[in-house]
């Protein structure tokens, strides 16, 4: 299963991107209309629902693909990043350290598959 924010006129949606790459399943419309509001207001609330959150999201798709009226076309709307608004991002190599270690650590590696 591809999961997809995007934007679609003002608002910001998460979805399922279809197979074959060419629609997005609206998560929250499927979930507002089958009367199930869950955890489909933004990517990091799905994140944060984990499995429940994810086979929730299989059992909207699963019952309401056939409504054409919850699918986009990808050319209708903005795909964005995944999660457009992380909690924390991390950058190991802004430390000095993280820098000089990170050239053993590949020489280690290169040196282990080849077995020395």
């Amino acid at each position: 299963m591809k999961l997809a924010t995007y934007r679609l006129g003002a608002n910001t949606n998460i979805g399922i991107v279809d197979s074959a790459g060419a629609r997005v399943f609206d998560l929250a419309g499927a979930a507002s209309r089958a009367g199930q509001p869950g955890p489909f207001g933004s990517m990091l609330e799905l994140i944060d629902a984990d499995d429940a959150g994810l086979e929730a999201a299989r059992e909207l798709l699963a019952a309401r693909a056939g409504e054409a009226d919850l699918w986009r076309p990808l050319s209708e709307i903005a795909l964005l990043a995944p999660v457009p608004q992380p909690r924390q991002m991390r950058d190991g190599m802004s430390y000095a350290t993280h820098i000089r270690q990170s050239g053993r650590g590949a020489a280690a590696l290169l040196a282990s598959r080849e077995g020395g």
